[in-house]
């Protein structure tokens, strides 16, 4: 790595390359999975349901010549603590839609700079530092603000002649990621943080003329890092956006290992290979339909 570029990603920081750990994914094991492959979309199709994603709409009360876009599952085998399990994910044809429907898709997320100067600032004031994954991130925004309707999946075990009408910015639309950061942004300003203008995907919290912690957010993913007081605004951020897995003091983000020492020294890594992504998320053959949800339907659907 050439030094001027190893400077600029680690500044001051040790920095040490990992090599991934071995784990494949056999064509064999993931045909194993096929009960557990209907039962991860089935409650992907429930997790649409707990968040409102959608409303059930009889295609007759519908404008002829409406554009009903169409679904298609995504599925992979996810390495969980040394198990494979099947990870599916319910995803809109967004490449269907009117791009003129949406004319801004643009979403922020985080530079390198911008995670290096987390770092720098959680370790110059001895703030606590954790990684955390907002659950179902898309499918917590806030409502749409344009009338989308797409099929449903088989697995839905809907009539023929019911389609979903888009509440909310789902998987694959074209301004599904805009809209998540919209939701994002606006809750943690409403939170009392302030929006860097050097990087819209930094979030400041200061009260008075003391900065308290940051928020760096990469889509779903954020490093947060602050005192007391800042934790405290996180736990009110709970509050209005679920989130997932936590980690503290070892975890990645963004590509990067990042370990904080009990003198909270911080150290980072990079892994150069990264064949352990594409071997932890693998695609899992699919016996029923490939390429799209939508069921065979017929001109009387709308009767």
């Amino acid at each position: 790595m050439p030094s001027n570029l190893a400077n600029m990603l680690f500044c001051d920081f040790e920095y040490s390359i990992t090599v991934p750990e071995e784990q494949p994914v056999t064509r064999e094991e993931a045909i194993a999975h096929t009960e557990g492959l209907l039962n991860s979309r089935l409650a992907e199709i429930d997790a649409w349901r707990q968040y409102g994603v959608f409303h059930e709409t009889h295609m007759r009360d519908i404008p002829d010549g409406t554009k009903i876009l169409d679904t298609r599952w995504v599925d992979t085998l996810k390495i969980v603590n040394g198990s494979r399990r099947p990870k599916s994910r319910l995803c809109v044809k967004g490449c269907q839609e009117d791009k003129t429907r949406c004319p801004s898709t643009f979403a922020p997320t985080a530079n390198k700079e911008t995670i290096m100067m987390a770092l720098h600032m959680a370790a110059a004031n001895q703030w606590t530092m954790k990684a955390m994954d907002v659950e179902k991130a898309f499918l917590q925004s806030a409502e749409i603000e344009r009338k989308v309707y797409v099929y449903p999946p088989e697995e839905a075990d809907l009539p023929v002649n019911v389609i979903w009408k888009l509440l909310r910015p789902a998987y694959g639309l074209n301004d599904a990621a805009r809209g998540w950061h919209r939701t994002l942004r606006q809750t943690l300003l409403n939170l009392g943080m302030r929006e860097s203008e050097f990087d819209k995907a930094l979030f400041i919290h200061r009260t008075e003329n003391r900065v308290n912690g940051t928020i760096v957010a990469h889509v779903d993913d954020l490093l947060v890092a602050g005192n007391d007081r800042f934790y405290e605004t996180i736990g009110e951020l709970k509050k209005f956006i679920k989130m997932g897995k936590e980690a503290a003091n070892s975890f990645k983000f963004c590509g990067m290992n990042i370990y904080v020492s009990r003198n909270n020294e911080i150290t980072v890594g990079v892994d150069i290979d990264r064949t352990d992504i594409i071997k932890k998320l693998t695609t899992v053959p699919n016996n029923m339909k490939s390429s799209s949800t939508r069921r065979k339907r017929r001109p009387s659907d709308r009767e």
